[in-house]
């Protein structure tokens, strides 16, 4: 996580990067990994999948060693981050993808009904 000036960006857990050594990251319950890219923290259960993000622009690097074929043939391609623009109160946030085309939602019960 860098900001704009080519420097790291300064957080209240001092985390400047996640991945597949990071302790105790937790793996969504199909195999996927959910990483949090946030100001602010998403909760202690999913707190060791958060990597915080500034307050400005920042920019993102992945950087992948020893890669598989389909990497540097250039045929594999990380998922897009998805930004949600709002969800002040949602019960049921694992679905928070779900959400992506909504620009805000204040309060529902299961993100999975939103449309």
């Amino acid at each position: 996580m860098y900001g704009l000036d080519y420097c790291l960006v300064d957080n209240q857990i001092n985390r400047y990067s996640i991945g597949d050594r990071s302790p105790e990251l937790k793996m969504d319950p199909d195999g996927g990994l959910t990483i949090y890219i946030q100001q602010e923290s998403p909760g202690k259960e999913k707190e060791n999948n958060w990597l915080p993000s500034h307050s400005d622009e920042f920019y993102i690097v992945l950087r992948c060693y020893l890669p598989d074929e389909e990497i540097y043939e250039q045929r594999w391609f990380p998922p897009a981050v998805k930004k949600v623009e709002c969800v002040e109160c949602v019960e049921c946030v694992e679905c928070v993808e779900c959400v992506e085309c909504v620009e805000c939602v204040e309060c529902v019960e299961c993100v999975e009904c939103v449309e």
